[in-house]
């Protein structure tokens, strides 16, 4: 006889198990052995459950794991967490738990270490490798997305992205604009864009604003469609040169600032401000080189022709309505977030 477990269902009730060689023959109970379609008295928890439920609640009561995961660390904000698994469903779900998991043959004794991965995150592509569904709240999204990014589950990351389209706000457009620039999606890049587009000067205000890359700083501040005073965009993006410079551990100066930002200062439309608060707030900051305020005072107060200047004098969506300049195709919303009641420079 081959080496397999015989149990006769119908006809209650032996198994036969080869084991050393030999047939043994052990008695089971009638609620293990018994006609799947048989409601079983001792209430098994496989009973009219689906195959991802049960997955789960193998997993849920860490059940014949062979896996070990040390997740997150001690001096973390989201602190540590050891976590068993099936490498079997691991593997079956990542690529790269597949490649860990086949060459790690002692994988029982050993701990798999994840530093950098938030547990509860981790428990939410747990639940997606083994149900292939997933739960999860806003303030988890970015957590779990560079968790599925890290173990190259694209699925995982789709759905992810999914949910922040469905949950942008003012708070957390920037955020979820660097994670569509750090993971290629355009079509959420395109979402946030819009969204900072209508509600410019709210996202300004925000930390998250601060966090944002040179890479997506420069793609905000570049737009024509910014419904926001250019005062205002030169207050956020001396904020942003301001975090910057501490973030590199560099002291807050004009020139530390405007390296820091790089090409981005160029694309504030310095000719489009109210030239007084140029005057008192511009001129006052050092940001600027002499040479660049004098040809900006030219600009402002000087006869005609005005200077050539290296800084865009095309207006945005806010100054634009503000000089009553008709277009053909307007920017959407463009009055919501506008007080056209007092002066708009």
């Amino acid at each position: 006889m081959s080496d397999w477990i015989f149990i006769e269902f119908e006809r209650l009730s032996r198994c036969l198990i080869k084991m050393s060689g030999k047939i043994d023959t052990m008695e089971l109970p009638y609620a293990f052995i018994r006609s799947p379609t048989t409601k079983s008295p001792s209430g098994d928890w496989r009973e009219g459950k689906s195959i991802a439920e049960r997955n789960i609640y193998m997993l849920n009561h860490q059940i014949h794991c062979d896996v070990t995961f040390d997740v997150g660390a001690d001096d973390a904000e989201f602190g540590k967490e050891r976590i068993k698994a099936h490498s079997f469903v691991l593997m079956a779900a990542s690529s790269v738990f597949f490649h860990v998991l086949t060459k790690l043959e002692e994988r029982k004794k050993i701990a798999i270490q994840l530093p950098d991965v938030n547990p509860k995150a981790f428990w939410v592509v747990l639940e997606f490798a083994y149900t292939d569904k997933v739960q999860m709240t806003s303030d988890m999204v970015l957590s779990v997305m560079y968790a599925a990014k890290k173990f190259k589950m694209g699925s995982l990351i789709t759905q992810c992205l999914g949910h922040l389209q469905n949950n942008i706000t003012e708070e957390t457009v920037c955020d979820f604009l660097e994670q569509a620039h750090k993971y290629n999606q355009p079509e959420l890049q395109r979402k946030c864009l819009r969204y900072i587009d209508k509600d410019t000067a709210a996202v300004f205000s925000t930390q998250s604003f601060c966090r944002l890359c040179h890479t997506c700083l420069r793609t905000v501040i570049s737009r024509d469609s910014l419904i926001v005073r250019e005062s205002e965009v030169f207050e956020a993006v001396m904020k942003w040169a301001r975090h910057e410079c501490e973030k590199q551990g560099i002291p807050h100066t004009a020139k530390n600032a405007r390296a820091v930002l790089g090409d981005v200062f160029m694309l504030i439309r310095f000719p489009v401000m109210n030239p007084q608060y140029f005057t008192s707030n511009v001129t006052k900051s050092d940001i600027l080189t002499d040479r660049e305020k004098v040809d900006l005072f030219k600009y402002f107060f000087g006869d005609p022709p005005k200077p050539k200047l290296t800084f865009s004098d095309m207006p945005r969506q806010w100054n634009k309505r503000a000089s009553g300049i008709l277009f053909i195709r307007p920017h959407p919303d463009v009055f919501a977030h506008c007080d056209l009641s007092g002066n708009l420079f």
